[in-house]
């Protein structure tokens, strides 16, 4: 995390890192999102939360993908912007992957930071 309040040089990409992070009273794997300097304050993501809910988004777009007709699901793959050419298991295995990457992610959180390692 120490790393985030100093520049990274030239490079202008934003990297995720991964820090514990004490919300509540309980300690969490957690990514940074951002570090506001001016107030001490970091911008985290729990990783537990999220992948919890990645996993709920999958499970409930394999169930119901499986029981899709073809035609349901290049229509359900079109609205989502996805290629609809293939046979059934590469359909739904797309719609599971768009659906997954077209779910909200998890709010982020603030805290100070003398909670953030």
């Amino acid at each position: 995390a120490e790393a985030l309040k100093g520049g990274s040089g030239d490079d202008d990409v934003c990297v995720h890192e991964q820090v514990a992070a004490k919300k509540d009273d309980a300690w969490i794997l957690a990514s940074v999102v951002s570090y506001d300097a001016d107030q001490d304050v970091y911008e985290v993501r729990d990783e537990a939360e999220a992948h919890e809910r990645r996993a709920a988004v999958v499970l409930e777009a394999a169930g119901a993908a499986g029981k899709m007709k073809v035609r349901e699901l290049r229509n359900a793959l079109d609205e989502l912007n996805e290629e609809t050419d293939g046979a059934k298991p590469q359909l739904i295995e797309r719609l599971i992957n768009a659906r997954r990457r077209a779910a909200p992610p998890v709010p982020a959180i603030q805290l100070e930071a003398d909670r953030v390692r």
